[in-house]
Parts: C-alpha cells; sequence; structure tokens
C-alpha cells in the first residue's frame, strides 16, 4: 500500500470520520471536510481524496455487508 494510501485509510478510520443519520445513528458516508484536515502536510489533496473515497467505497461495501435485511433480503 503507498503511503497516500495509507494515510487516506488512517483518515478514514479515525473517530469522527464518518457522517451519520437517523435516531439509529447509521453510518451514511465519510465527513470529507473532516477527513481532509488530516492529510499529511506534503500530500498531494487531489490524490487523497481519491484514496479517501477509495476507502469510503470499501468500508461502506463492508458495512452494508454486515447490516442484517429485512426478511433475510
Amino acid at each position: 500500500m503507498t503511503a497516500p494510501a495509507r494515510a487516506a485509510l488512517d483518515a478514514a478510520m479515525r473517530p469522527g470520520a464518518w457522517k451519520r443519520a437517523g435516531l439509529a445513528g447509521a453510518i451514511v458516508g465519510l465527513d470529507y471536510p473532516a477527513a481532509m484536515t488530516l492529510a499529511p502536510h506534503a500530500a498531494d489533496h487531489d490524490d487523497f481524496a481519491f484514496f479517501l473515497a477509495c476507502a469510503e467505497d470499501g468500508l461502506m461495501q463492508a458495512l452494508d455487508e454486515m447490516d442484517p435485511k429485512p426478511d433475510g433480503e
């Protein structure tokens, strides 16, 4: 894993990096402004944002697979 990818994954895994919605506090996506503040000083911000999007996609897919579906869907 490249250094920018690792930094983006680390930022995505920080507490408070995810937006929540609803009474149950379901995770609905990455809080990009908050995550971008965690970019390393020398990082290319376009690369960092790209890797954040990759991390968000993978983590949202994993959460979706873990979420129990009604009626066994």
